[in-house]
């Protein structure tokens, strides 16, 4: 096998930017987290944008935070930068199982189970005589 190495970052020149092509699994961790109690649409989507140009280009978060969502969505910088992100399908996955039913009953689930098992277990119980 050759050595691997790691994808050149694609230089936008229209915006005078590099993306990197790519999100880790990492940088998808903290997206979810960071959303992951937003539930107005709007605001989340606005959250994800910005987090994904923080993780996957070189501008600077202040100049981000300065520029705003609005000029950044309006200018096509965001489509743009979406564009170029080969594995964009693994956050969508990712959101999609972060938000699903099943992972929320699962969830709900796991931290009631052991409250509920100790109650019908104390009511089951068998009286020493």
């Amino acid at each position: 096998m050759t050595e691997l190495k790691e994808m050149d970052k694609i230089y936008l020149e229209k915006y005078g930017i590099h993306v990197t092509p790519y999100i880790t699994y990492a940088q998808i961790e903290q997206m979810l987290k960071a959303v992951g109690e937003i539930f107005d649409w709007a605001e989340r989507q606005v959250s994800i944008d910005m987090l994904l140009l923080a993780h996957t280009t070189d501008i600077p978060v202040e100049e981000l935070d300065k520029t705003g969502h609005k000029a950044l969505f309006e200018s096509g910088l965001i489509a743009e930068v979406k564009k170029n992100i080969i594995n964009l399908h693994d956050w969508e996955k990712a959101l999609e199982y972060h938000t699903s039913f099943q992972k929320n009953m699962a969830t709900v689930l796991k931290k009631v189970t052991p409250e509920l098992m100790d109650k019908v277990m104390a009511i089951v119980k068998p009286s020493k005589k």
